[in-house]
């Protein structure tokens, strides 16, 4: 069986909506991601 936490990739131009979104799904359980553009989201 896997074990591994779900991933999500969250990308925001605003630092504020990436933390935020961070403080809410990592008690979920989650590997949050956090990307300000695009193209970091890319390299992500």
């Amino acid at each position: 069986m896997d074990y591994r936490k779900p991933r999500i990739l969250c990308v925001d131009d605003d630092p504020l909506n990436t933390n935020l979104q961070e403080v809410i799904l990592n008690p979920q359980g989650y590997d949050v991601l956090s990307a300000h553009s695009g193209i970091d989201a890319l390299h992500l």
